[in-house]
């Protein structure tokens, strides 16, 4: 009998603080370079989900807002990625 293979799942975090630096610092990488992450985990990945969590409810709002607007341009990686927030309260 073959074995089900177990569904991971790849997530990629930044503190509401590492967000707050991305526009003054560029140590931190930009949302651009984490949704093209992101995207390249969903693609060598397709079975399984990649998430990527944000502490704030308008990272949040952007990075599904630029996922939505990429797959309609036909990138159905996009649908793979699920965005989740991580609030300190």
């Amino acid at each position: 009998m073959k074995s089900k293979k177990q569904s991971q799942s790849f997530e990629i975090e930044f503190t509401p603080e590492q967000e707050d630096e991305f526009v003054d610092n560029a140590d931190y990488p930009s949302w651009t370079t984490i949704i093209s992450i992101a995207l390249l985990s969903a693609r060598d990945h397709p079975e399984d989900i990649t998430f990527v969590d944000v502490g704030k409810e308008e990272s949040a709002r952007l990075v599904e807002n630029a996922l939505m607007n990429i797959a309609e341009q036909g990138n159905m990686d996009a649908l793979q990625i699920e965005v989740r927030v991580n609030t300190l309260h």
